[in-house]
């Protein structure tokens, strides 16, 4: 059962429908970006203490490995973007991978000032033994849901980025 600190789904789901126009009646432990970060920051720590440390990589060159992995070798640019971290992360954790073996650097060829990054073999075998482990924490975590929890939280999560990504692209509010 829920306490003050930690208000059960159902309270929580309460508090959320009983909503006045500009959210002043929720406590900042109510809002739904405090649960998201708490969740997010739980599954990082745990994916970092469990799987990420005994392959000896942090949660940025995870994060490069996964994107290079999943997409092939693209421009530093590109993975910016598709990646969400910011450049300088990214320059970090491709300088620490590429030291170790795990990522292949060449200059772009259509232009000079970008690099191509790809992944080594070694950086291929370290990347599917990671996301082995990973997909195994995943599964366990949604594995307290049923299934129609499972369609429910997809479709909540999927709704609320697509919500986030149209509220990006409007012009920032300006001050009063």
């Amino acid at each position: 059962m829920g306490n003050a600190k930690h208000p059960s789904a159902r309270l929580l789901g309460e508090r959320w429908r009983d909503l006045d126009t500009h959210g002043d009646s929720l406590r900042v432990s109510e809002l739904p970006s405090f649960h998201l970060s708490r969740l997010a920051a739980f599954l990082r720590r745990q994916i970092t203490q469990r799987v990420l440390v005994a392959l000896e990589l942090n949660y940025g060159e995870w994060r490069v490995l996964a994107a290079l992995g999943e997409l092939g070798a693209i421009n530093t640019p590109r993975l910016v973007r598709m990646s969400s971290m910011d450049k300088a992360q990214i320059s970090r954790a491709v300088e620490r991978l590429a030291k170790k073996g795990l990522v292949a650097k060449e200059q772009d060829p259509s232009d000079e000032r970008r690099q191509i990054l790809e992944l080594t073999s070694a950086g291929i075998e370290l990347n599917t033994q990671a996301i082995q482990q990973i997909r195994a924490m995943q599964l366990r975590l949604l594995s307290t849901l049923n299934d129609t929890e499972r369609e429910m939280f997809a479709h909540a999560l999927v709704r609320m980025e697509r919500a986030l990504q149209d509220l990006d692209a409007e012009p920032p509010q300006s001050k009063p």
